[in-house]
């Protein structure tokens, strides 16, 4: 009885000490787990190509370019069917000379103001692109449910892609009603010095009145020059979106 008794409390003991070498083994983690605290993250890339991101830069390439459009075309339908809002403030003499001896009078002025405002459609472009890319910031920092660094690369992409369609877009447009001031055409039978004389009595070859010599430069647009301020300016503005998120996330006060 001794005999089994022993042998029983040792079994028991080789227990315990199997039990114990048990729970002091480590967990192995499953392969192909996250380690990290956030599984590691995700690349640009795959933040870009996400379906979240891409529905947020088809959302803001379309805002964008009806921007454009809406500019451009504008520009284009005040060339084809519109006028001249401002007419010169000339003396009399000057006035009558050019109403009564230069034929083109009109187109000379209307031509002016397309100028002018074909100019500032192309100028301003990116200045509306920025304003444009702030607003596209704050409204992906405030509605987007994702982690900073996505939405910094979604506001980017978004604005940076869609100032490059605006500006470009407007650009194209716009320029197709800048074009030289075209020269005046006198009446039949006035040519020569008397031609000559009407021309510099009505201000028409120097800057008196009508500054021809000004906005006649300038007329021809160049397509490489438009498309790399295009992507400047994209590159910009993704900056400013990215940016306009940083503030809104960290410093928008709370409702």
């Amino acid at each position: 009885m001794s005999d089994r008794g022993g042998n029983r409390q040792n079994r028991n003991a080789q227990g315990g000490q199997t039990g114990g070498n048990q729970q002091a083994r480590p967990q192995q983690q499953p392969q192909g787990q996250p380690t990290g605290p956030q599984g590691g993250g995700r690349g640009v890339g795959d933040v870009a190509t996400s379906p979240a991101t891409q529905s947020y830069l088809k959302f803001f390439t379309g805002i964008y370019a009806v921007v454009g459009m809406a500019v451009g075309l504008s520009v284009v339908l005040i060339g084809v069917a519109g006028g001249s809002p401002l007419q010169p403030e000339l003396s009399g003499t000057v006035e009558n000379a050019l109403e009564q001896n230069v034929n083109n009078y009109d187109a000379i002025l209307q031509q002016m103001q397309m100028n002018r405002l074909g100019a500032t459609a192309i100028n301003g472009a990116p200045l509306l692109a920025a304003v444009l890319g702030v607003i596209t910031g704050g409204y992906v920092g405030s509605r987007l449910d994702a982690p900073d660094r996505d939405a910094y690369v979604t506001a980017g992409l978004s604005a940076g892609v869609g100032s490059v369609v605006l500006v470009a877009l407007t650009g194209f447009l716009a320029s197709t009603q800048i074009s030289p001031v075209p020269q005046p055409e006198l009446p039949e039978g006035v040519a020569g010095a008397a031609g000559a004389g009407i021309q510099a009595d009505a201000g028409m070859g120097v800057v008196e009145g009508i500054p021809s010599a000004i906005l006649m430069g300038g007329t021809s647009l160049s397509t490489g020059d438009l498309l790399i301020n295009s992507v400047l300016v994209g590159v910009a503005v993704a900056a400013f979106a990215a940016a306009t998120v940083y503030v809104v996330r960290n410093f928008s006060p709370e409702p």
